[in-house]
């Protein structure tokens, strides 16, 4: 398990800029900037099917695939459970839950779309600039070979690149939603949910599916800061995308 310094720093650093973002601009919640036409209640419909077709596919396909830790001595086949334990895929089907909630018109849509928005930018950008260049450019060794297949898969790229994407389509064409610099505390909140997991998931199963997480390696401290910063720039960068898509609706904010 973490030692204890570091827990006292995520809960801290993580805390303090929950705490900060809830507090700034003290802006007035908003459920719906505009009714969703039939065309976007049909394409959201669509992204949901999406995630479904694209987790079974996983299922069917990638059940076989052994991934290791960095010694080669503790391995596991990412089946079953397995499956639904790395952040790519709590966030896919985050996604999933929002396309649902919009639909319905549920209150806790609009944050479950700033969340997944922030997520989805996180997700693509750490993936395309840290994780594959990572894997591609340094040697491998053999028992990590599954590893890199899961990582490059084609299952894999869609949830990388389908996250942003449909949720870019779906502020940039349904304007229903907006997501604030406030709600990083959610956000953050449920990185932190996700951190705390991989804690518990190394523990017993001597595996990282990120090696920034990896507690035991120098810097470990930075690394952690590091994410954390990063967490709260696409949560500001969301913000920002919301401000520019909504421009023609901003008087009515």
């Amino acid at each position: 398990m973490p030692p204890l310094w570091l827990v006292l720093q995520v809960v801290l650093l993580g805390g303090a800029a929950a705490y900060i973002a809830a507090a700034y601009g003290a802006v007035k919640p908003q459920t719906s900037l505009a009714p969703p036409s039939t065309y976007v209640v049909a394409v959201r419909w669509a992204f949901v099917a999406n995630i479904v077709f694209t987790m079974i596919w996983s299922f069917i396909t990638l059940s076989d695939v052994v991934l290791c830790n960095d010694s080669g001595d503790r391995c596991f086949t990412f089946s079953g459970w397995a499956q639904f334990t790395s952040f790519t895929r709590w966030c896919w089907i985050l996604q999933g839950v929002y396309f649902v909630s919009a639909n319905l018109g549920l209150r806790c849509a609009r944050v479950l779309f700033s969340v997944s928005l922030s997520s989805a930018l996180l997700v693509t950008s750490f993936v395309y600039l840290v994780l594959i260049p990572g894997a591609l450019l340094r040697p491998q060794p053999g028992h990590k070979a599954g590893n890199v297949a899961l990582l490059v898969s084609t299952q894999a790229h869609i949830m990388h690149l389908c996250n942003t994407l449909q949720l870019l389509w779906d502020l940039w064409f349904a304007k229903t939603y907006t997501a604030q610099l406030s709600d990083a505390q959610y956000s953050i909140a449920w990185g932190l949910m996700y951190v705390v997991f991989e804690w518990i998931f190394h523990h017993y199963s001597g595996m990282w599916h990120y090696p920034f997480l990896d507690f035991t390696k120098p810097f470990s401290s930075l690394s952690y800061t590091g994410v954390l910063c990063t967490s709260v720039a696409t949560c500001a960068a969301a913000s920002k995308l919301c401000s520019v898509a909504l421009v023609p609706r901003g008087k009515d904010q």
